[in-house]
Order: structure tokens, then sequence, then C-alpha cells
């Protein structure tokens, strides 16, 4: 494993893996298929699904520009490159798919979230999830949104109860 990793950190010219997609800027394909596979579990899952989905989807399909756009020079791949989503929405806007931040989260960001893909968000913005400590980022500003949300459900029951009101 360690031969793997230290394999990987060798830079190479940009390519494509034979049927593959484009990995950064480092070509894998002087990996054996095995060390690819084990690689992609120790890191990157998110990051390899969204290169596998990206060629899968019609070309200019909102969702594809999406993550060419987050993947391309891992500017939006990791928390440490979060996105604002206005700069997407400004990306998106400019290849032709106009659209406001709510219909952004509820198709491009809800399709990711059933899949292999998922793309994460924080105060800062957004980005494709590379490693655990993204993921846990992820669930933290989820859970203070929850936790903001239950409040204010918390506090309609109560005005229901302070007009006289059937529980709901």
């Amino acid at each position: 494993m360690k031969g793997v990793i230290e394999k990987f950190h060798q830079p190479k010219r940009k390519s494509y893996l034979p049927g593959g997609p484009l990995v950064g800027q480092f070509s894998l394909d002087w990996l054996t298929r095995n060390d690819q596979e084990l690689l992609c579990k120790l890191n990157m899952p998110f990051e390899n699904s969204a290169r596998q989905l990206v060629p899968t989807l019609p070309v200019g399909d909102p969702m594809r520009v999406t993550l060419e756009f987050l993947l391309l020079n891992h500017q939006g791949v990791g928390r440490q490159h979060a996105m604002p989503t206005q700069r997407v929405l400004t990306h998106l806007a400019g290849s032709g798919h106009p659209m406001s931040k709510e219909h952004f989260q509820q198709t491009i960001l809800n399709d990711t979230r059933g899949g292999n893909v998922f793309i994460g968000v924080c105060p800062r913005g957004i980005y494709l999830i590379h490693d655990r400590d993204d993921a846990i980022a992820t669930r933290d500003f989820y859970s203070r949104r929850i936790r903001s949300e239950l409040k204010h459900r918390k506090n309609l029951k109560r005005l229901v109860r302070a007009q006289g009101w059937q529980r709901i």
C-alpha cells in the first residue's frame, strides 16, 4: 500500500486513462488496475464517482456542467477549495443554464445526494467531498441547519398552542 501512495505522488502529464476519465494533474495509467482500485478506496471516492459519471451525462447537461466545473484542476474538490454557490451559478448561466440558488439546490445538489457523488456544503460554499474530514464538515453543516429548523418548528408549535388551536 505504501508503494501505491509513493507511486501516486509522482507527477505525470495530464492524460486520460484508457476508457476512463481525466485524473487531475496525474495519469494513473502506469498503475496496475488493482493499485488504481486500492487508491480509489483510500481516498477520492466521490471525486472518482463524479469523474465516472460526467461522460455518461449529455454534453451541456446542467449536472455535467457543474461537475466538470468542480473537477476542473481540482478547483472545487475538498472543503479547502469550497466554491461560492454564486460562482457556480454564474458558470451555469454562462453555459446556458441560468437558475436561482433554490432551483440549483432542489435539482443539482439534491440529485447528487442519492448516488455515489455527493456535493458537500460548508459556510464558504460547495465542493466535491475528497476525504473523511470533508464528509464530517458537511455533516456538521447539516446538523447546525437541522437544529435551526427544529427551533423554528418548536416556535410554530408554541404559537399554535398560544392561539388555542389543536396541536399540529
